[in-house]
């Protein structure tokens, strides 16, 4: 499977993209490009080169990864006692406090486990720690999304450094003689505009990083310096060319620069800014000695950043480390200024990831992002699903009445017969009446009610019985509630009433009254049924 990502390396000096493919076969450079700002630019001009870069490389892609450094962001390397995952969170961000110097309340920190030991017979845990500032995260974040670009990952410039040392083979020749590129002592040093960082690595593990104030500005401002002992006036832009063209003149250097500066005198202002990063250099790795109890033997020195590519620099440093400098360059005829985005685009800022939360498709931030609209779907799909299956029922009754209908005009002419039946009946029971009255008998109740039970069809529920005799007939009350549709509720009636009158126990069934019943939840009606026990 083929994908491409994007590291993006904003710089006080420039802006740096690279594009990687990644294949089954390996990682490709597929694109990169450098864009120069401006001095002091703003947030909005920052956004438009941005914009401007991806517009004229003809860039589709629109995921990056940026990285972060400085001040307001520090990585360390700590041991803590192994505990459960839930409360190493906690932990570590209460370590963090230790070491950063804005509130611990807006820090945003991030760990990776690199391994476990056991010192003294208890188990700890080795890790990697990196805290930013959520006010810086936030303000880059928003220039990303004011360039129109979604961030997938904040790293900080040490760990994106040490990933593209990670893409060098792990043998490379020097002088002849191969050398492990991922074991020992090595540093990687970004030689920015205004800051250099000095990252440490053992054994192919970052150990710690720090940033130092000398970096490219200072040899343009040694420069300048140079023009203004001779009299003569460069302004900013002017001393960074003859920085790029002449870089650090050797001690036998011709008369003549430009801005008529002697490159004698140019080396004679650089020199102090070159001490002063090689010492720095070489406190990081006496740092390193006495933090870590360890010699930095086989030590070695990658350099990169747009100060790296400086004329001699890279010489200079070898002579007075006394250790091979090389430039940190994983691909082919690309320049060492392009390090950290390479870095950035190896995309495995996910290890050690300071995007805030909101910004990441975790099935957390998923659920809370989409929950409403898959709920409101949810409740769409089920009310069509209710819809449909009422639509269904309502067309099946409504053939059931359909049915209905045909037989009950075919019982009409039957029911005409009936009620004069009922009426000779009721004659010969009022004739029945003038006749001697003897001794009633009480109803078989048994047989009453255990014929009424069979008599009572599905969801139909009767509430209240009563019996009285009026003259000689003994006369029944039934009350009850049955449930369905208009059709059903006619249907159940007219069934206990077919029933109590082909029942031998009942006489003279007759429909009282009936109303509908809202006091449940499915629809439903009350009715009222009289007749009389037969003697």
């Amino acid at each position: 499977m083929t994908k491409s990502s994007i590291g993006l390396d904003i710089g006080s000096h420039s802006i740096k993209m690279v594009e990687l493919r990644h294949t089954p076969k390996g990682v490709f450079l597929t694109n990169f490009a450098v864009k120069e700002l401006p001095s002091e630019p703003g947030a909005d001009v920052i956004a438009e080169k941005i914009k401007e870069l991806f517009r004229e490389k003809n860039i589709k892609a629109r995921k990056v990864t940026i990285g972060v450094s400085g001040s307001q962001v520090a990585i360390r390397h700590i041991s803590l006692p192994s505990m459960p995952k839930k409360e190493l969170k906690e932990a570590v961000r209460w370590e963090a406090r230790k070491f950063i110097s804005f509130p611990p309340e807006r820090a945003i920190v991030e760990f990776q486990l690199l391994g476990e030991a056991v010192e003294e017979g208890v188990k700890k845990l080795d890790l990697m720690v990196a805290v930013a500032d959520g006010d810086l995260i936030e303000s880059q974040l928003a220039l990303i999304k004011g360039a129109g670009l979604e961030p997938v990952g904040v790293s900080i410039i040490p760990y994106a450094l040490w990933h593209c040392m990670q893409t060098i083979p792990p043998v490379y020749r020097i002088h002849g003689t191969g050398r492990e590129a991922r074991k020992g002592v090595t540093a990687l040093i970004d030689i920015g505009a205004k800051k250099t960082n000095i990252s440490i690595v053992k054994d192919n593990r970052l150990q710690f990083t720090r940033e130092i104030a000398t970096a490219g500005n200072a040899f343009t401002e040694a420069v300048k310096e140079a023009a203004t002992l001779e009299g003569a006036a460069l302004d900013f832009g002017k001393a960074e060319e003859v920085k790029k063209e002449y870089a650090i003149p050797k001690e036998e250097g011709v008369e003549g620069a430009k801005g008529h500066v002697p490159l004698q005198k140019i080396s004679f202002v650089m020199r102090p800014v070159l001490e002063r990063l090689s010492t720095e250099i070489k406190r990081s790795f006496d740092f390193y000695k006495s933090q870590f109890k360890e010699e930095a033997e086989g030590r070695r020195i990658f350099i990169c950043g747009g100060g790296a590519g400086l004329k001699g620099l890279k010489e200079y440093l070898a002579d007075q480390l006394g250790t091979e400098v090389e430039l940190l360059t994983p691909f082919k005829d690309v320049a060492p200024n392009l390090a950290i985005a390479i870095g950035l685009a190896l995309g495995r800022a996910r290890e050690l990831n300071l995007l805030p939360e909101e910004y990441r498709l975790t099935p957390e931030v998923l659920l809370k992002r989409y929950a409403p609209v898959a709920l409101a779907c949810l409740v769409f799909f089920v009310l069509f699903g209710i819809y449909l299956r009422m639509d269904a029922t309502c067309t099946r009754y409504g053939k059931q009445i359909a049915l209905k209908e045909t037989r009950l005009a075919g019982l009409q002419s039957a029911d005409r017969k009936l009620v004069q039946l009922k009426e000779n009946k009721k004659r010969l029971d009022q004739d029945k009446a003038l006749l001697p009255r003897v001794a009633l008998e009480q109803p078989q109740w048994r047989e009453v009610l255990k014929e009424i039970s069979h008599i009572v069809p599905k969801k139909t529920v009767l509430t209240h019985m009563s019996f009285r005799t009026k003259d000689t007939a003994k006369e029944l009350r039934l009350k009850g509630v049955t449930f369905g549709g208009d059709a059903k509720i006619a249907e159940r009636i007219l069934e206990i009433m077919q029933g109590l009158e082909k029942s031998p126990l009942f006489l003279d069934v007759r429909l009282s009254s009936s109303e509908e019943n809202n006091e449940y939840s499915m629809p439903g009606a009350n009715f009222e049924l009289v007749c009389k026990i037969a003697p």
